[in-house]
């Protein structure tokens, strides 16, 4: 009697825990929830400033009084010309690239110190670097371009930044496409990639912008177009920030997928074959896509604040 008292008493005790467990789980996914929408406020609200305030530097008008407009305003302009237009492309991109199969955050969402480990892959990570920032911006130079007066071919100099843009798209998809998933599985094997050569990497990518500064600003004999160097710092910064984040995402998943499957701790790069299998949460798929999101947000706002301002007569 006493064996089955203490047993029921055990049984109660883990459903309790149990419950509690999923009850905390429960409130801290409504916590994350909750933050994640008080944060795209704000960054709706952040970008619609941004995109509005260099739009009248470009225009050669003061950019304070952008603070005293309207909310409303600065919301809606952020919304309609930044945020929704990522969301949408990062919806796209996530479903093409999750699709049925949860592959992408095993084997994909990796640190570089990770990364590395596989000559392949570490090469992807390479290429991103150096190609990606430069991609981000090139929408907004060409706005800026086509639409300045001052620049006597604004011909040629689209079509060289097409030619430049194509051959960055070819290298960065060449080198994605030659570490597919099933790569991956293996184990590591060989040298690890050293450090020097993602910086080599991030440094080869800063020629396309500075050539581009330097001819356009000679063009226009004008420094304004300098800030296609700074423009580019910010989408390298951005870059970075992604990887950080989808490598967060993909370590979030895999100890969960090896809780799931009643392991102690998450497998080797080379034994995580089981853990593509599980079932990721919506959560970590919303955070997944929101990456790709973030990552486009700087060529959204280059592109709108290049674009001129509508004239009116007062």
């Amino acid at each position: 009697m006493n064996q089955a008292a203490e047993g029921d008493q055990g049984r109660e005790r883990t459903a309790s825990t149990s419950a509690r467990s999923t009850g905390a789980d429960r409130l801290h996914a409504l916590e994350v929830i909750v933050g994640l929408f008080a944060g795209l406020a704000a960054l709706i609200y952040i970008t619609g400033g941004v995109a509005l305030g260099l739009r009248l530097l470009f225009a050669g008008l003061p950019s304070l009084p952008v603070g005293q407009l309207p909310r409303e305003f600065l919301f809606s302009l952020g919304a309609a010309q930044v945020v929704v237009p990522a969301v949408a492309l990062a919806i796209v991109v996530g479903i093409i690239e999750l699709g049925q199969r949860h592959e992408g955050l095993v084997f994909g969402h990796l640190p570089w110190s990770e990364a590395r480990q596989r000559r392949a892959l570490g090469r992807t990570y390479i290429a991103y670097y150096a190609a990606v920032p430069f991609l981000l911006i090139a929408p907004g130079l060409a706005v800026a371009v086509i639409t300045d007066d001052a620049v006597d071919h604004p011909t040629a100099v689209v079509v060289v930044l097409a030619v430049a843009v194509a051959i960055a798209l070819v290298a960065w998809c060449s080198s994605a496409w030659s570490s597919r998933m099933k790569d991956r599985r293996e184990r590591p094997a060989g040298k690890e990639i050293r450090n020097r050569y993602l910086w080599a990497g991030v440094l080869g990518g800063a020629i396309m912008p500075i050539v581009f500064a330097v001819w356009l600003s000679l063009e226009v004999d004008d420094a304004r177009y300098a800030g296609v160097i700074g423009a580019w710092l910010v989408s390298l910064l951005f870059a970075l920030l992604v990887v950080w984040w989808r490598a967060q995402v993909g370590a979030r998943h895999r100890r969960d997928a090896a809780r799931a499957l009643g392991l102690q701790s998450a497998p080797e790069p080379g034994e995580r074959g089981d853990l593509a299998r599980e079932t990721p949460s919506p959560l970590l798929i919303a955070l997944s896509w929101a990456a790709t999101a973030v990552l486009v947000m700087p060529a959204l706002v280059a592109a709108t604040a290049a674009w001129p301002l509508t004239e009116g007569v007062v």
